[in-house]
C-alpha cells in the first residue's frame, strides 16, 4: 500500500510497535525527556511532504493533516507516559520556524526566507502574495488544531527566530509549554569559538515555568562546546547582566550583525571567568584572544562555503575576515607550544594547580593546540594567495610576486612546526579528540590542507598574472563552485557560485562605475540572479544563492552560469560558463 511513499501515517501496527519499543528503552535508560520529530521534509506549502502521502492515508485521513499528526503524536505520547509518567514529551511540528506568523510575511516571503536556515522553506511562495496569505492561514489552522488536540503538557518546538515569532507560537499553542531550540549563529556560516548573541536569551522569557531552552551549541564541530554552554548558562541563569538584551532577531544570527559584537562585559569578565574555570590562569590568558575575538575555525577551513552555503553569511567577498585571523593565530600558536612544553616538563598547570592531563580541560587544550596550528598555517597561506591575486588583478605584478615569495619563505618553518605538533599529538596517550579523525568536519578539512603544495600554488598565481598581463582580453575571469555546493546536491541547501574577475583587464582600460550581474539559467529561464555595484574594484567575489536547482541537470548540459560585466562608457561583456557533472565549471 505504501508504494514509494516517503512515510505512512496509517502504518498503525508498525507505529504501535515503534512507540512501545522507544518507550521501553527510554524507561530502562531513565530518559525523562522524549522528543518526537515529525518527518523533516517539505516546506511551508507541503510540511512533511503531506501531499505525497499514500492512497491508504488519503482514504483514511482525507485532507486532514492535523488529525493524522494528532494521532501520531498521541500514540507515542501515551506509550511513553505509561512507563515514564513524570517525563516530558515534545512534539516537533513542521514548520517549526514561525516567521510565517509575523505580520508582513505574506507580502515578502523572500525577505523572511533569507534569514531561515535555508530558502527551501518558502519555495513556491516567492512571487505569489495571495498564495502566501492562504498558506499562512492554513498553517495557523493546522498548528492550532494540533495544539487543541494534544494533552496540555506536550511541549512544541520553536527554532531560530526572535520575539515576534515566539509570540506567534505562544499564541497558537496556548496552554502548552514551548521548547526553544535556539541557534545563535548561522549553522553553516561563521560558527566561531564564542557566541556573543548568548546575551540575548531573555528574548524568549515569558511567564511560563514549563518552557525549556534547548541549546544546539554542543552539536557543532570546530568549537569548544563547554565554553559555548557556559556562556549561555550565564545569561539563562540570570537576566540581569549589564549587557543582557531581549532584542534577538533572525538577522542577529549573521556574523556581521551580532556575531562579531563581543561586549566589554563578555571580554573583560565573563570569558576570563569561563576560561579560568576550565584551565589554569596561564592557559586561560594564552587562549583568551581566540574567544574574545570570536575566531572561527569553520571559516578558516572554507571561507567560500561559509559565505555561500544556504545557511551561511552574506559576504560578497568570502575572504574579508582572513586578515584578522592571521593577526591572532600565530601568536596564540606560539604561546600554546610554550605551555605544552611546560606541561611535558612536569609543571602543574591544572585548573586547580595539579596535573592537567588528568582533567577534563586537557582534551580541549590539546584540541586547541593542534587546531590552532592547522588554522594558522592555512590562514597565512590563503591570505597570501588572496593578496597576491588581488595585486595581480590590479596589474601590480611586482607586488604579487613579492607577496608570494614572502609566504613561500615562511613555508619551511610552518611545515616543520606542523610536523612537531602532529608528532607530539600522536605520542599523547591522554588525547582522545583529534581534528584529523573528524571526517567531514571543519577541523578535518583543516587537517587535510596540503601545506606542502602551497609554494606551487603561490607560484602559479604569479605565473597566471604574468600570462594575463600579456593577454588582457582574457580578463582573468573564472567561476568556481564551493565545496559546499558540490556536497549539497539538494534543493534545501541552496546552490552557490563564486565569481572572480578583473574589470580593467576585461575592458582593457581603467574603469569606473562597474557592475557585475551573475545569473544561473536553464534554457530561457533565469533561476537566480544578483547584481553588485563594484566601482573600480580590481577583483570581487559574489555568492549567488538560488531557490531551485537540480544538479542532475548538469550532466545534460541544461544549466549554465552567465556573468556580465557592465561599465560606464563601454559595451557590456558576458561570460558564459557550463557546468560539468562533478560540479566544475568552464567557459563555453
Amino acid at each position: 500500500m505504501r508504494q514509494d511513499s516517503r512515510y505512512c501515517w496509517t502504518a498503525f501496527d508498525a507505529h504501535a510497535k515503534n512507540a512501545e519499543d522507544y518507550a521501553a528503552r527510554a524507561s530502562q535508560a531513565g530518559i525523562d525527556y522524549f522528543c518526537l520529530h515529525a518527518i523533516d521534509s517539505g516546506g511551508m506549502l507541503d510540511p512533511e511532504k503531506w501531499p505525497e502521502r499514500c492512497e491508504r492515508c488519503r482514504a483514511y485521513y482525507g485532507d486532514d493533516h492535523a488529525r493524522a499528526a494528532i494521532d501520531q503524536f498521541t500514540r507515542y505520547y501515551n506509550a511513553y507516559k505509561a512507563l515514564s509518567p513524570d517525563g516530558l514529551f515534545e512534539a516537533v511540528v513542521l514548520p517549526y520556524h514561525f516567521q510565517w506568523t509575523v505580520e508582513g510575511f505574506a507580502d515578502d516571503p523572500v525577505k523572511f526566507g533569507k534569514t531561515l536556515p535555508h530558502m527551501g522553506w518558502i519555495r513556491g511562495l516567492e512571487n505569489d502574495p495571495a498564495l502566501a496569505r492562504q498558506c499562512v492561514a492554513d498553517l495557523k489552522a493546522y498548528h492550532a488544531k494540533i495544539a487543541e488536540g494534544l494533552p496540555r503538557d506536550v511541549a512544541v518546538t520553536f527554532r531560530e527566530a526572535g520575539r515576534a515569532e515566539f509570540d506567534g507560537v505562544c499564541d497558537l499553542w496556548k496552554d502548552h509549554p514551548v521548547n526553544i531550540w535556539y541557534y545563535l549563529g548561522r549553522n553553516r556560516g561563521w560558527v566561531g569559538l564564542w557566541e556573543p548573541q548568548c546575551r540575548m536569551l531573555k528574548t524568549w522569557k515569558r511567564d511560563e515555568p514549563r518552557d525549556t531552552l534547548c541549546y544546539e551549541g554542543s552539536n557543532h564541530t570546530g568549537v569548544v562546546p563547554p565554553i559555548w554552554v557556559a556562556g549561555s548558562a550565564e545569561y539563562a541563569w540570570s537576566m540581569r547582566q549589564p549587557d543582557a538584551s531581549d532584542q534577538f532577531q533572525t538577522t542577529s544570527r549573521f556574523y556581521d550583525t551580532e556575531g562579531r559584537n563581543v561586549t566589554d562585559y563578555q571580554r573583560d569578565s565573563l570569558i576570563p571567568r569561563i576560561l579560568r574555570a576550565l584551565w589554569h590562569p596561564r592557559i586561560a590568558e594564552a587562549v583568551a584572544p581566540l574567544f574574545a575575538n570570536n575566531l572561527s575555525f569553520n571559516y578558516i577551513a572554507d571561507p567560500e562555503a561559509a559565505a555561500a552555503s544556504g545557511d551561511g553569511e552574506n559576504w560578497d567577498d568570502p575572504f574579508v575576515h582572513l586578515e584578522a585571523a592571521v593577526a591572532i593565530l600565530p601568536g596564540v600558536a606560539e604561546r600554546l607550544r610554550a605551555l605544552v612544553a611546560a606541561i611535558d616538563a612536569g609543571e602543574p598547570l591544572g585548573a586547580g594547580g595539579g596535573d592537567i592531563r588528568r582533567e577534563y580541560g586537557y582534551q580541549w587544550l590539546m584540541y586547541l593546540y593542534e587546531t590552532v596550528h592547522l588554522a594558522s598555517a592555512k590562514a597565512q597561506m590563503d591570505w597570501a594567495a588572496y593578496r597576491a591575486g588581488m595585486s595581480a588583478a590590479r596589474g601590480d605584478l611586482a607586488q604579487a610576486r613579492a607577496i608570494a615569495d614572502a609566504a613561500i619563505e615562511r613555508l619551511p618553518g610552518l611545515i616543520e612546526t606542523q610536523g612537531q605538533v602532529k608528532a607530539r599529538m600522536d605520542a599523547d596517550a591522554y588525547v582522545m579528540r583529534r581534528p584529523s579523525k573528524r571526517a567531514g568536519a571543519s577541523e578535518y578539512r583543516l587537517a587535510q590542507f596540503p601545506l606542502d603544495k602551497q609554494a606551487a600554488r603561490l607560484r602559479a598565481i604569479a605565473a597566471d598574472a604574468e600570462q594575463a598581463a600579456e593577454r588582457p582580453e582574457a580578463g582573468a575571469t573564472r567561476i568556481s563552485l564551493t565545496e559546499a555546493a558540490r556536497e549539497n546536491r539538494t534543493v534545501d541547501y541552496g546552490f552557490s557560485t563564486i565569481v572572480r574577475f578583473r574589470p580593467a583587464a576585461v575592458f582593457a582600460a581603467p574603469v569606473k562605475g562597474a557592475k557585475l550581474s551573475i545569473a544561473m539559467k536553464e534554457g530561457a529561464e533565469t533561476l537566480g540572479e544578483r547584481t553588485l555595484e563594484i566601482g573600480a574594484a580590481a577583483g570581487r567575489w559574489s555568492a549567488l544563492k538560488l531557490l531551485d536547482f537540480d544538479l542532475g541537470k548538469v550532466a545534460k548540459g541544461d544549466l549554465r552560469i552567465e556573468a556580465t560585466l557592465l561599465c560606464e562608457g563601454a559595451a557590456a561583456k558576458t561570460f558564459v560558463f557550463a557546468m560539468a557533472p562533478d560540479g566544475a565549471v568552464a567557459p563555453k
